[in-house]
């Protein structure tokens, strides 16, 4: 308990570093204006130094390791609470005889890959069409395919 404590206080520690800075760099820029400057150009000076400021300091502060950790803390959180909710959802669906979205997910699933190997054995069935096809016959004698004309038309 005492070890989280400590880690707590070293991260507002680290955040209060930085708002520290900023605000110091804040009140540094009114006072780095040229006094002889114009004082549209003097506002427009304030006012750059102020952004750049502001600019450097969340940039400090959204890459410190302290921010990263309490979004990732944040996100896993998110994701926890979306998987019990949608848990929750399916069972109520389930218990009032419903279809749940998760049934439908692994329906679509299965006909996925249903229709997968269905094209891939209409793939197969093609490339046996084609080879078929490729495979030239040796000429029959005339005699020969009109019996067998013959003979297709007596069968039916």
């Amino acid at each position: 308990m005492n070890d989280e404590f400590q880690k707590q206080f070293e991260h507002a520690a680290a955040f209060q570093r930085i708002w520290t800075d900023t605000l110091s760099k804040l009140s540094m820029a009114g006072l780095a204006v040229d006094p002889s400057a114009p004082p549209p150009q003097a506002f427009k000076d304030v006012r750059k130094q102020m952004f750049q400021s502001l600019t450097q300091s969340w940039e400090q502060f959204l890459r410190s390791p302290q921010f990263l950790e309490i979004m990732k803390q944040s996100m896993d959180n998110l994701l926890g609470v979306k998987k019990l909710t949608a848990e929750a959802m399916t069972k109520a669906r389930h218990d009032t005889k419903g279809v749940a979205s998760d049934d439908i997910d692994n329906l679509m699933l299965s006909i996925r890959h249903m229709e997968k190997r269905l094209l891939d054995r209409m793939e197969t069935l093609e490339q046996l069409v084609q080879q078929s096809l490729n495979a030239k016959p040796t000429p029959a004698s005339p005699k020969k395919a009109a019996k067998k004309s013959v003979k297709k038309t007596t069968r039916k």
